[in-house]
């Protein structure tokens, strides 16, 4: 019985764990989804960040863990995008342009530059493809939250478990124990009894 309730508490445990893993790059409805993909002006456009100071290879989207030298690249997917003028610019929410980059041709498909970002803040990196009567605009939005924040509600479900199976748990010892008294107050009126 004891075996049986570990087994489910670290299923459960295992499976909020990796829940939290999931939604690390946006959750979303299904493997195709990818929220730092947008589709504009017949392609697509990809935003990753990087923060070669705290980890060389890991690629952030909207949530970026620390204020920082932050690298933004941005992928144009498809032919058509490559040859029509596209401009980046990363504005902080309620506040100035931190970077711009021009209308221009990519040729090579990528646009990329580093910005300083600060805790605590938020941005939106704004593209635009083409001009005119043809002009396409995406936007990302970033926050800059510390690393912890991806995981205060996984957290907190895991402590919500443990503190469901420490209740229950003592619960059942309760009820156990109320059962062994019994059995000790039934055996001690039968030998009273028997005597």
């Amino acid at each position: 019985m004891v075996v049986r309730q570990i087994t489910v508490f670290v299923g459960l445990l295992s499976s909020l764990l990796l829940a939290g893993q999931v939604w690390a790059h946006g959750g979303g409805p299904g493997l195709d989804y990818d929220p730092c993909e947008q589709p504009v002006g017949g392609g697509y456009v990809h935003m990753a960040s990087y923060q070669p100071q705290l980890n060389w290879s890991q690629e952030y989207c909207g949530t970026i863990p620390a204020g920082g030298v932050t690298l933004f690249v941005f992928d144009l997917a498809g032919a058509e995008l490559q040859h029509r003028p596209v401009s980046v610019a990363l504005v902080e929410h309620g506040g100035p342009t931190l970077a711009s980059v021009p209308f221009a041709e990519h040729l090579s498909g990528v646009i990329d530059f580093s910005v300083l970002l600060q805790s605590g803040h938020r941005y939106r990196a704004i593209v635009a493809v083409g001009k005119g009567m043809t002009r396409y605009v995406c936007t990302f939005p970033i926050s800059v939250s510390p690393w912890w924040v991806a995981f205060e509600l996984p957290g907190l479900l895991a402590l919500a478990v443990i503190l469901g199976c420490i209740y229950y748990g003592r619960r059942l010892r309760r009820e156990h124990l109320a059962l062994v008294r019994k059995a000790a107050s039934r055996d001690r009126i039968r030998a009273i009894g028997g005597a």
